[in-house]
């Protein structure tokens, strides 16, 4: 699935969001040619589900994962 960085997201709360488990970081990363620190804002990403049931949650219950300082 494609998938655009929100204000404030990394690519460890895209992983947790979106394939439902932070390893995901590494593939991510290295799917989208990006840096594990990469500033995403705006940056449309490749993203595989690997935990179904996490990231039903996170949808279900609306929760938005961004970790960075403002």
């Amino acid at each position: 699935m494609i998938v655009k960085g929100k204000d404030r997201q990394t690519i460890s709360d895209i992983a947790l969001q979106y394939a439902g488990t932070h390893e995901a970081v590494f593939s991510i990363a290295r799917e989208n040619d990006v840096s594990l620190n990469a500033n995403v804002y705006g940056i449309e990403l490749n993203v595989a589900t690997v935990e179904p049931k996490v990231v039903a949650y996170y949808n279900y219950n609306r929760i938005i994962p961004a970790s960075e300082p403002t």
